[in-house]
């Protein structure tokens, strides 16, 4: 189970359900005009849930749903409460036909005032809770980069023969100060996913495998090798920091510069003294 799938069988059997409802949207973008009726479903908490003995995680998921109406319709009032009845009827025990969910339990129904987007129409809520069980397997995943989307730095990962949705890879710096190190295709990485859900996880950075060992094997030394050959080491014992680049070096401040390539060394700037 991933809460996407759910979430849209909840949307689905709702409409299929009751046939009066015109749209039904997951965390929707509340605007001025829509189609209504609508039903707008949103997991709003967790709660702590009874493990049976089954080392899962159990949560205690608690959904909403408003229903949204014209206000300005004939029986707007009796419209509205029928229909928050109505999706009541169909939350209450149901599945949704989704693997560890159970049966839905109906908390409350109520008009919803606290929307002030929504002020030019008449709303209901409707909440209920689900016990979701999710594997503690799935929180800590290994796996290997199989596709990288580098524009919006989002990773899929193979764990066995599942392959992820598009995930975040975790960064050193991203404030006002940044870093950027794309991860490579087959690179063996962690899946971290709260609550075991794998399509809320992150990626994070990497566990040396066969394919790709270490570049070093002594303490002293931190280092950064390059698929093309290029490769930076620092050796703290002999405080010796060496850089082998396979092309160039450029060091620029302002107007001056430093050009190092295999032919030679070009220096530009207002002034140049060599001692």
């Amino acid at each position: 189970m991933n809460f996407k799938d759910l979430h849209n069988a909840i949307c689905t059997t709702l409409k299929r359900e009751i046939s009066s409802i015109q749209t039904c949207e997951i965390y929707p973008s509340i605007r001025k005009e829509l189609v209504a009726p609508a039903v707008f479903v949103e997991l709003s908490g967790f709660e702590k849930g009874h493990d049976p003995g089954t080392e899962e995680l159990a949560l205690r998921a608690r959904f909403e749903a408003r229903i949204v109406i014209d206000s300005t319709i004939e029986n707007a009032p009796i419209i509205v409460r029928s229909l928050a009845a109505e999706v009541a009827r169909v939350v209450n025990k149901n599945t949704w036909n989704v693997k560890n969910v159970s049966p839905g339990e109906f908390i409350s129904g109520g008009g919803d005032d606290f929307r002030p987007e929504l002020d030019a129409y008449l709303v209901w809520m409707v909440e209920w809770v689900h016990t979701i069980h999710r594997k503690l397997a799935n929180i800590v995943r290994i796996g290997v980069v199989k596709e990288i989307d580098y524009e919006k730095a989002r990773v899929r990962v193979k764990i066995g023969e599942f392959i992820t949705d598009w995930l975040p890879w975790v960064t050193t710096r991203a404030g006002e100060d940044r870093s950027w190190f794309a991860p490579n295709i087959d690179e063996q990485v962690i899946v971290l996913s709260p609550f075991g859900e794998l399509s809320l996880g992150v990626v994070l950075p990497a566990i040396y495998q066969e394919k790709y060992p270490p570049p070093e094997n002594k303490k002293e030394i931190s280092s950064v090798k390059f698929q093309d050959g290029t490769k930076l080491s620092y050796n703290q014992e002999k405080h010796h920091l060496k850089i082998d680049v396979v092309d160039k070096i450029t060091l620029k401040v302002g107007e001056s510069s430093i050009k190092m390539t295999k032919k030679g060394i070009k220096l530009k700037g207002r002034r140049i003294d060599l001692n």
